[in-house]
C-alpha cells in the first residue's frame, strides 16, 4: 500500500512512535509533517487496516507552494511601486528587483514611522493599519490602509531621490500597522547601474573589501604551512593548527574532501561558503586569508581562534548565570550580524559551538558554510534544531529574522545553561518551537531584563523580532539589558 512504501520512502513520514507502542487512529489523523523539512529516518510505521484513501503532498511541491506565494508577495509589491512617479524610469525587472529586497516592518500605537525634520533614508509603504500626519505637532490628514482591499499610503518617495529634512512627522494610530520598508542604498544600487555610471559607494565599499583579504598569491601556498596540530574534524575533513614557515603567522587550515563534497552534494554550498568567507572583515568574525586546494581536498586558510569554542568554555568554566559575561558574548554576536546583515548575509547558524575566542578571548564567529546571501525570502532548510526559528521549520521562507531568534535561544542558554525548547528528539524540538517561548517555563536565574529581551526576540511572527521592528539592531542595543553596555569600546575590542 502507499502507507507502508511512504513510511520508508523519505517523501513522507509517519508519527513518531516508541518501538513498542501501537496505537489505532481514523479519520483525520496527519503525519508526516517533518519530511517538508527534509529526508529523515523514519521513527514508525502506518500500515492501513482497511481500504484507505489519504491526502499527500511531497517535499518538492511543498516548497513550490511556498515559494509561489513569496513571488506572489513580490508581484503585489510591484503594483504599489508602479504608482510612484520616482519609479516610472524602471523596468519591470528592476522594479521586481527593489520589490523583493523590501522588508516588512510591524509598528505599533505612538510609534513614529517618520520623524519631523529628520533626513529621510526609506520609503514607507503603509498596506495594513492607520496613521495621521503632523506638521509642528498639529494633524493634517490621517490615512488608514487595508491589506484586503489593497487600499496603501507611501511616505518618503522623495528620500530616495533627493533626502532632504522632512517636513512632516508620521505616526501610528492604530493598535498595530504594517508597513513595506525599502532603503535608499538598495534603491540606489539599481538606479547605478540603470544609468550606467560609476559604481555605487556601496559597490565601492564592497570591492575594498574584497581587494583588503587579498594576499600575494604564493603566500600561502600548501607548501609554506607546517602543520602543528589538530583543532578538531568537521564534517567533510578535519581543522589543523598551521605555522607559515617564512613568517612564522599560525593560521587553521581546514580541509574539505572533494569526493565528500560531491557525495554529499555539497559543491554549491563550499562555493557560495567560500565567497561570502572571503567577502566579511570584521574583528567578531573569523577572517578566511585564503583558499586553495590539492588533488584531493579544497582548503580554506582561516585566522586561528586558539582560545577554543565558547561552549567548552562556559562547560569548564560554570560560567553559566553570569549576566556581566553573557552579555559580552551575546554583544560579540549583535556585531558580528550587524556586519553580515548590512550584506545581506544571513548566518543561520549562531550557537556557542560557532563562537570562537581569540588568544586574547576576544569572541568571533565562525563555520559560514550554511550562510546564504538573501534577497527576499529563501527556503532552505537548514541549521540546528534547537536554534531553528518557527519559520524555517515550518518552511514558509524565512529572512535575517532568523538570526535574531538565534542571539535570543543564545541569551536563555548562556543565562540558563541549558536551551529553551531542549529535548532529546528533533520531532519534540520542532513541537516545542512551534509552541514559541511562552510556553517555556522560565528559570529564575535568566532575570527580568534578560528575560523580556529574550521573549522580544522569539517572537513567533518574524516582523515582531525586536531587530526587525522600527529602529533596527538599535532596539537590541537599546534594550534595558543592554543598555548600559559598553558599545564603543566593544566594537574598539578594547573590552576584555
Amino acid at each position: 500500500s502507499y502507507l507502508s512504501r511512504a513510511a520508508h520512502s523519505g517523501e513522507t513520514l509517519a508519527r513518531t512512535a516508541d518501538a513498542v507502542t501501537r496505537r489505532t487512529a481514523g479519520r483525520g489523523l496527519c503525519f508526516g509533517e517533518i519530511s517538508m523539512l527534509y529526508c529523515a529516518p523514519r521513527f514508525a510505521t502506518i500500515s492501513a487496516n482497511e481500504a484507505t484513501s489519504l491526502w499527500a503532498i511531497d517535499r518538492s511541491n511543498f516548497q513550490l507552494v511556498q515559494m509561489k506565494a513569496a513571488e506572489d508577495e513580490v508581484r503585489d509589491r510591484v503594483k504599489h511601486l508602479n504608482k510612484l512617479e520616482v519609479m516610472q524610469s524602471f523596468s519591470e525587472e528592476d522594479k521586481e528587483k527593489m520589490a523583493a529586497v523590501m522588508e516588512t516592518m510591524r509598528l505599533s500605537a505612538g510609534e513614529v514611522l517618520i520623524e519631523q525634520d529628520s533626513c529621510g533614508h526609506a520609503l514607507y509603504i503603509l498596506y495594513e493599519g492607520a496613521v495621521e500626519v503632523l506638521a509642528s505637532g498639529c494633524v493634517k490628514s490621517s490615512h488608514e490602509a487595508d491589506c484586503e482591499t489593497r487600499c496603501v499610503h507611501c511616505f518618503g518617495a522623495e528620500s530616495l531621490t533627493c533626502p532632504s529634512p522632512s517636513a512632516e512627522e508620521v505616526r501610528v494610530t492604530s493598535a498595530v500597522a504594517t508597513a513595506l520598508v525599502l532603503e535608499r542604498e538598495e534603491f540606489t544600487k539599481v538606479w547605478d547601474r540603470l544609468l550606467e555610471a560609476a559604481p555605487s559607494p556601496a559597490f565601492e565599499r564592497y570591492a575594498t573589501s574584497v581587494r583588503k583579504v587579498g594576499l600575494p598569491s604564493d603566500a600561502l601556498s600548501l607548501a609554506k604551512l607546517a602543520t602543528i596540530g589538530l583543532f578538531g574534524c568537521g564534517a567533510l575533513g578535519p581543522v589543523e593548527l598551521c605555522r607559515q614557515k617564512d613568517t612564522k603567522d599560525l593560521y587553521a587550515l581546514k580541509t574539505m574532501s572533494k569526493g565528500l563534497i560531491v557525495q554529499k552534494g555539497l559543491r554549491n554550498s563550499v562555493v557560495r561558503e567560500r565567497s561570502l568567507w572571503t567577502e566579511v572583515i570584521s574583528p567578531f568574525i573569523v577572517r578566511c586569508v585564503a583558499a586553495c586546494k590539492d588533488r584531493q581536498s579544497l582548503l580554506f586558510v582561516l585566522e586561528p581562534a586558539l582560545g577554543g569554542e565558547l561552549s567548552d568554555l562556559y562547560s569548564q568554566g560554570g560560567f553559566y548565570g553570569n549576566a556581566d559575561c553573557a552579555r559580552y558574548y551575546v554583544a560579540a554576536a549583535v556585531l558580528a550580524l550587524e556586519h553580515l546583515h548590512k550584506r545581506k548575509i544571513v548566518f543561520r547558524n549562531l550557537k556557542p559551538q560557532n563562537i570562537l575566542l581569540s588568544q586574547t578571548g576576544h569572541p568571533k564567529l565562525t563555520d559560514m558554510s550554511l550562510a546564504k546571501r538573501v534577497v527576499g525570502h529563501t527556503f532552505t532548510t537548514c541549521g540546528t534544531p534547537n536554534y531553528m526559528a518557527p519559520e524555517i521549520v515550518a518552511g514558509t521562507g524565512h529572512t535575517r529574522a532568523v538570526d535574531w531568534w538565534s542571539v535570543g535561544v543564545l541569551t536563555f542558554e548562556l543565562m540558563c545553561g541549558c536551551r529553551p525548547f531542549d529535548s532529546v528528539h528533533p520531532m519534540e524540538i520542532y513541537a516545542k518551537v512551534m509552541r514559541g517561548i511562552a510556553r517555556v517555563p522560565v528559570p529564575r536565574a535568566l532575570g527580568a531584563e534578560a528575560g523580556d529581551l529574550v521573549s522580544c526576540l522569539l517572537k513567533p511572527v518574524a516582523i515582531e523580532r525586536l531587530a526587525m521592528r522600527h529602529g533596527g539592531i538599535g532596539n537590541v542595543m537599546g534594550h534595558a539589558w543592554l543598555s548600559s553596555f559598553n558599545w564603543p569600546a566593544m566594537r574598539a575590542q578594547a573590552l576584555e
